[in-house]
């Protein structure tokens, strides 16, 4: 039984799980194509038609109403700077300590590649 055997038996057995399912998906959906006026839509109309679990979900997305429009309309993300974060983390992670702030910052700019005249010591005070 591969994957879509198996949800459209689970979805049979349930019409309230059905009926969950198809807010999900319609709510995906229309999130993936972008199409921001029917994403809203479908928010109202399942408002009051799905689990409470989901209902809460759906009331944080109300909430968070003004991002969730700025997302439609702009393709930018912060994608690269999260990028950026995640590798200087995985550095001090396994860097088992630096004895001093410059070489660490050293170790950084370096895996950036950036030359060692940007990676002056940080003059703090």
């Amino acid at each position: 039984m591969n994957h879509r055997e198996l949800v459209e038996l689970i979805l049979t057995t349930d019409e309230t799980m059905k009926d969950n399912w198809m807010a999900y998906q319609n709510l995906i959906t229309t999130f993936c194509s972008r199409d921001e006026k029917r994403f809203f839509a479908w928010l109202d109309h399942y408002s009051d038609k799905v689990h409470p679990l989901l209902q809460t979900v759906l009331e944080t997305f109300r909430k968070l109403t003004p991002a969730i429009r700025n997302s439609f309309r702009t393709k930018l993300t912060n994608g690269f700077v999260e990028g950026i974060n995640n590798k200087i983390k995985v550095i001090k992670r396994i860097s088992f300590g630096y004895r001093s702030f410059v070489n660490f910052r050293t170790r950084i700019m370096i895996c950036f590649t950036l030359t060692k005249k940007t990676a002056q010591p940080l003059v703090v005070g």
